[in-house]
């Protein structure tokens, strides 16, 4: 009797292992179908398997993994909601990747929603100050905090990308409607004069600028 005990105790703990695999291996399957099946640009089939995957009770990791390539494939087909959705979600898990926060700055910014885009872009720079193109993320930062009428602020975090990039058009336009915004003509005409000897011609904001001026006096 003992040993019958002893020998149900061992095949219920195999056993108990063995499904543990086998639902684990059934969970990787879903995964890997889903990834052929986005980098093969079939995005509803891939959703559908990430969705498997996510309905299986899979690890922390496998979860994350899975929102996150909802996130994109939902990007792909410009559902930005649901995309933001997934995405959320595996910031929820694991809220220190740097990708999970430049993707949703970046949804959130398409949807104009600028305190959310500011929000997860110093994210972004704060886990990774040393970004390769770390000057997009003080651009769109300062962009932020344009659309927030925070243009001070828009100035300090433009200035730096400005460092990285001194002749970025872009920035230096920023730049210019920053300091209007504050009535910072001088500085305003500086930035569009140095677009114009790039070679981008600025004439409609400089009648803007004159007639700005010409009502402040």
């Amino acid at each position: 009797m003992k040993y019958a005990k002893l020998f149900l105790f061992v095949f219920i703990v195999i056993s108990s292992i063995h499904t543990t695999i086998d639902a684990q291996e059934v969970i990787d399957d879903y995964f890997n179908r889903g990834y052929v099946y986005a980098e093969r640009g079939f995005v509803a089939e891939g959703i559908k398997e990430f969705n498997t995957v996510l309905s299986l009770n899979p690890t922390n990791e496998m979860a994350v993994r899975s929102h996150f390539n909802l996130g994109v494939l939902y990007s792909k087909i410009n559902q930005p909601q649901n995309a933001i959705r997934h995405f959320e979600e595996a910031c929820a898990m694991n809220p220190n990747q740097f990708l999970l926060h430049w993707h949703l700055a970046n949804l959130y910014k398409s949807i104009e929603d600028y305190e959310k885009t500011l929000f997860n872009f110093k994210r972004a720079l704060e886990l990774d100050p040393n970004y390769r193109d770390v000057y997009t993320l003080y651009y769109n930062i300062g962009y932020a905090y344009i659309k927030l009428d925070k243009n001070n602020e828009a100035i300090e975090s433009l200035t730096k990308a400005l460092e990285y990039q001194p002749q970025h058009d872009g920035i230096l336009s920023l730049l210019a409607q920053a300091h209007f915004n504050l009535a910072k003509y001088d500085h305003t005409e500086a930035y569009l004069n140095r677009l114009e000897n790039l070679g981008y011609p600025q004439r409609d904001f400089f009648e803007k600028l004159k007639k700005a001026r010409a009502g402040n006096r």
